[in-house]
């Protein structure tokens, strides 16, 4: 962005908000800087950054020359001091500036002591026109009483006066057309940022992220060379995404073997190629993975509905990638796919891959519980204390290793144990 002027509140110039402030100044002017729009949020009018799109702290550190951690910082201090408010994505967070006043008030202050201003000085003037058709009329009538003199005076005093008039009129109009190009002068600034922020903000944002990642991998020299500008353009066009190029960088770092102690990786070009074999690798790999799970699911489907539709297998295998790019293993999935499919519920409820992606969280805990074996359920009640005597005396009986004469039967100690049950009752 070329340089410009902004606005600044007055109010901020104060000792109250030099000790809250401090040194996250800088950071504060930068995203004031950056408003591009003043709509109302939480019933107040605050400054936007970027027309909300996601700033990264990257982004801002390069800027100011301020490292990512150190504008984190000032931004969380920032935010806890109520100066802005960060809403978090994961391309960056969304700036806003509290009571920001970059493009209200002042202009339109300056819009109305400038139209006052013209009103004041027409009206002057048009005073001062009246005066001096007044004086001219005077003349005039000392000129009829047989004076040349004082009729050329009263002619000059009213040409005096439409020049005058005709003056302050031209001072409204110019007045006006300077209040109108300062207004297209303000207009063109946010159509500048507006086209600076939607075509080349997130272009050169990322190509910056991959030359600074390749500096720190190569461990040698801060300064890149137009061979590595241009391998950096290579790579945000083939839109790989951003956390992918690293991944894929830092493993061609990994993997290089030099062919001698000076050898090494002196040019980004040098990467460009083993990370688009690697992205095409992957992406190969995975679209054959994400198939065969959609046509899993799909045979499951029919075991429930045997007249199911064929669907759009391309769309079920793109529905099916979503959750492999979100961390999900092949082997998890079909874990959560059999849970769902054999429950009674939501079996005829997830019938499509979009439907389970938008429920694989809860299904995920489904395919837990269902993992885990039940326990048997065991009877826990207490017997009675004579029941546990009883069946010791009885116990003791049956396992006696010497054989007794005349020895009780089974039915025959039941019928004692109950007659004794019967003497206890009636005793109580």
């Amino acid at each position: 962005m070329s340089d410009t002027y902004f606005r600044v509140y007055s109010g901020l110039l104060t000792p109250e908000h030099q000790e809250r402030i401090g040194k996250a100044i800088w950071t504060y002017l930068w995203l004031l800087n950056r408003i591009t729009d003043e709509p109302e949020h939480n019933g107040e009018r605050s400054g936007r950054v970027y027309y909300g799109r996601p700033v990264s702290y990257s982004h801002i550190g390069d800027e100011l020359g301020l490292s990512k951690s150190t504008v984190k910082r000032q931004c969380e201090a920032l935010q806890s001091a109520e100066y802005i408010s960060m809403d978090y994505t994961p391309r960056g967070n969304i700036f806003r500036v509290k009571r920001s006043k970059k493009w209200v008030d002042p202009n339109t202050n300056r819009a109305k002591n400038g139209t006052l201003r013209a009103e004041n000085g027409t009206h002057d003037e048009v005073d001062r026109a009246k005066n001096g058709t007044k004086r001219a009329e005077n003349e005039t009538l000392r000129a009829g009483n047989g004076t040349p003199e004082f009729s050329n005076r009263a002619e000059n005093g009213t040409k005096r006066a439409v020049f005058e008039s005709d003056r302050a009129e031209n001072d409204h109009s110019n007045i006006n057309n300077i209040n109108n190009n300062i207004n297209n002068k303000e207009k063109k600034e946010k159509e500048e940022i507006k086209a600076t922020t939607s075509n080349s903000f997130s272009f050169e944002s990322m190509k910056q992220e991959i030359l600074n990642e390749f500096v720190r991998l190569r461990s040698h020299g801060l300064q890149t060379s137009p061979a590595d500008s241009k391998a950096a353009d290579e790579l945000v066009e083939a839109n790989i995404g951003l956390s992918k190029v690293m991944q894929y960088m830092q493993k061609c770092f990994d993997t290089y073997k030099p062919k001698h102690a000076n050898a090494r990786i002196n040019s980004l070009s040098y990467c460009v190629g083993y990370i688009l074999d690697q992205h095409h690798q992957e992406s190969s790999v995975t679209g054959e993975v994400a198939m065969e799970l959609a046509k899993e699911f799909l045979e499951g489907v029919k075991r429930i509905v045997p007249d199911h539709s064929e669907p759009n297998m391309n769309a079920w295998a793109a529905d099916m990638q979503k959750i492999l790019d979100n961390g999900k293993s092949p082997e998890r999935i079909r874990e959560v796919v059999a849970a769902v499919q054999n429950h009674q519920f939501w079996s005829t409820n997830i019938m499509t891959p979009r439907e389970l992606n938008t429920k694989f969280e809860k299904m995920a805990g489904l395919a837990s519980q269902r993992s885990q074996p039940r326990k048997a359920n065991e009877r826990k009640d207490k017997m009675p204390k004579w029941f546990e005597e009883d069946k010791k005396d009885i116990s003791s009986q049956a396992t006696s290793s010497k054989p007794v004469e005349n020895q009780k039967s089974f039915e025959e100690m039941l019928e004692e144990l109950k007659a004794n049950k019967e003497a206890r009752a009636y005793s109580h």
